[in-house]
């Protein structure tokens, strides 16, 4: 695992292929999610937050979207003709996540945009790389399904969000009455 997380760190393509390929590499691949997922979280429990909660919501959130996320590329992959399915854009995006357990770092003062910017960076190319050797798509064409897969998972999350308020709104509406 620690040869292929190096592997994804230095954007070397072919350790990006063979996750996606390995079938046994999905639970070292929710592994990182949930550590990225823990280590976002540290954030808001530094911030003040409830620590429990946080964690808890923060994983469950992280999880939540690596697997909508993967299913939603690998069904825009599959249309744009790429050849590839949700389990290997799970393996392939959980290990991309990896670049987030450098997002730690963004809390240190003065340089910590710096750092955001850096990790932002190193995602998106991850992502991308990702993309196009799962699906075997050129870069162009990984660039392409990635726009369309985050404007999907936008709509998604906005659909829910509004969904959740919308309950809350109605749970509001009752207690008061």
């Amino acid at each position: 695992m620690v040869n292929r997380l190096i592997g994804i760190v230095t954007l070397k393509a072919p350790v990006y292929k063979e996750v996606a390929e390995d079938q046994s590499a999905t639970g070292s691949a929710a592994i990182v999610v949930i550590v990225a997922s823990i280590v976002g979280a540290l954030g808001g429990i530094i911030g003040g937050a409830d620590a429990v909660s946080t964690l808890l919501s923060g994983v469950l959130t992280g999880l939540l979207g690596w697997v909508i996320g993967s299913w939603v590329i690998a069904v825009v992959a599959k249309i744009l003709g790429g050849d590839t399915n949700t389990g290997e854009m799970l393996r392939v995006g959980g290990y991309v996540r990896v670049f987030n357990v450098v997002g730690l770092l963004a809390f240190i003062p003065a340089v910590g945009f710096i750092i955001g910017i850096v990790v932002l960076v190193l995602n998106l190319i991850g992502s991308l790389i990702a993309i196009r050797e799962a699906a075997g798509f050129s870069t162009g064409k990984a660039l392409v399904a990635s726009i369309i897969a985050t404007v999907v998972v936008a709509v998604i999350g906005s659909v829910v969000a509004a969904g959740l308020l919308m309950v809350g709104i109605g749970a509001v509406a009752v207690a008061a009455q």
